[in-house]
């Protein structure tokens, strides 16, 4: 696990000279809003701060995910290569949680491990613990017959920027019909959809083959 801290720093220079009684006022209200506002940062719970901490983010593509699912449906005639490393990705063994035979592959960039995570009764990308807002996930259903691919985040700069680039490539958005957390991506002659499943804390980004709509 890996465990990140930043600090805060604030710097005040000599004063050479005060023009005025109110240049003197000034000064000391903003020297008082600095010593205030360092006592609050200080005082604030770790896992608290001024904004979300978003560390470099991975430099997924939906397009190459679009185009790996696509390979794995066996409609292409593409060979089916995962992308993960090239996002920046590593290989997770999870022995422990998968059992043997279990045929999903996880992947992982800047996560840890959950240790609360209770798999007979949590889905398993509760597994996941994210590090920052910068955390990605995947779980690859590659070989079990389900045939999808789940990108696992809790940023919402990841959904925004993921969703900017499913609209470019002409993927209309609407509401689930069955499930009131999830927008689906579509679009019309394309046998690859895209599900967002949004919970209050992170971000299910399913990728399937639909069929040709």
């Amino acid at each position: 696990m890996v465990i990140e801290y930043s600090g805060l720093t604030i710097g005040l220079k000599p004063l050479k000279s005060l023009k005025s009684f109110r240049s003197l006022r000034s000064l000391e209200s903003l020297t008082f809003f600095g010593i205030v506002f360092a006592s609050v940062m200080m005082c604030a719970p770790s896992g608290i701060s001024a904004q979300p901490n978003y560390g470099q983010e991975a430099l997924v593509s939906m397009a190459d995910m679009l185009r790996y699912q696509y390979a794995k449906s066996g409609k292409g005639k593409v060979p089916v290569v995962a992308p993960f490393k090239k996002f920046g990705m590593r290989h997770i063994r999870a022995s422990k949680v998968l059992e043997e035979g279990d045929e999903r592959t996880l992947w992982g960039y800047r996560v840890g491990a959950n240790m609360e995570y209770d798999k007979s009764r949590q889905p398993l990308y509760r597994l996941f613990k994210k590090n920052d807002f910068a955390s990605l996930a995947v779980i690859d259903y590659s070989a079990n017959g389900s045939n999808k691919c789940e990108l696992v985040f809790w940023g919402k700069k990841y959904y925004r920027r993921f969703a900017h680039e499913l609209r470019r490539m002409g993927f209309g958005i609407s509401n689930s019909s069955t499930q009131t957390n999830v927008l689906e991506f579509r679009k019309k002659d394309t046998d690859v959809g895209v599900d967002v499943t949004i919970w209050p804390d992170i971000y299910i980004m399913t990728f399937l083959i639909i069929g040709g709509k």
